[in-house]
């Protein structure tokens, strides 16, 4: 079985970060990367102070070896409103079903339902925030989130609507500034013109129990009119844990 036609698979590399150095707690290894095209050159994102220097995806229907793509979005509804807000989508299972456990803790909730979509047509102009050096802090937006360098603008928004925002960014455990650069990305353009439909990074370990640390995974943000132009709604699963257990018991004589 010898490799006589050889293609590149490329895979993102997680440089070894130290979590807690008394602990030996580490992350790290390699990525599965998510079906996509990336621009080779690098676009900037316009922001009032500074420019964000960034590579753009389009995430393909396909993966690199000809599978569907599948997002996974999982919470505690089992409905998801297409209403032109921000969603949050897992690239697999496991992680959408380890990002819901967290949301039961955070909403002091009972059901936990996970949502299967297809990926039917590509969906361009993402904002790549897919950071080897910087990936456990929020894959390179840690660094913009925290010193508020590229805020959106909403001197023009309702307050009512702010307040409410600040409700839902606490029930997703993400801050306030995140949940609001992600919920109005689509106000930030590049430096050719291009508005963003949303952005893929990574993730590393528990934002509501630091100390849980989980393996690396991909996740987007995506923020268009209507989820259903690019997605198609599989299937939906209500999540049960299983708790199993081995026992070993004599045979008798």
């Amino acid at each position: 079985m010898d490799c006589e036609e050889v293609e590149k698979l490329a895979v993102f590399r997680a440089n070894e970060v130290v979590l807690n150095k008394e602990l030996n707690w580490c992350a790290g290894g390699r990525l599965q990367m998510p079906g996509m095209d990336i621009q080779n050159g690098v676009c900037s994102i316009l922001c009032p102070n500074m420019a964000i220097k960034i590579k753009m995806a389009t995430l393909k229907t396909k993966l690199a070896y000809s599978n569907e793509q599948f997002l996974f979005h999982a919470g505690v509804d089992n409905a998801i409103k297409d209403d032109g807000h921000f969603r949050y989508f897992a690239f697999d299972a496991t992680h959408s079903a380890n990002y819901v456990q967290e949301e039961l803790s955070r909403q002091n909730a009972s059901t936990k339902f996970m949502h299967v979509f297809r990926v039917k047509k590509d969906i361009p102009n993402l904002a790549f925030f897919a950071d080897s050096k910087t990936w456990a802090g929020m894959s390179g937006r840690g660094e913009m989130l925290n010193s508020q360098a590229c805020p959106p603008d909403l001197r023009r928004v309702d307050p009512n609507a702010i307040e409410e925002g600040a409700i839902k960014a606490n029930a997703l455990g993400m801050s306030q500034a995140e949940y609001d650069w992600s919920e109005y990305i689509g106000k930030f353009k590049t430096d050719t013109g291009v508005k963003l439909n949303g952005f893929i990074s990574t993730t590393a370990f528990s934002a509501a129990v630091p100390h849980l640390i989980v393996e690396p995974k991909f996740e987007l943000m995506l923020k268009v009119d209507r989820l259903a132009e690019y997605l198609e709604h599989v299937k939906c699963y209500a999540l049960e844990d299983y708790v199993g257990e081995v026992v070993y018991q004599q045979a008798p004589i």
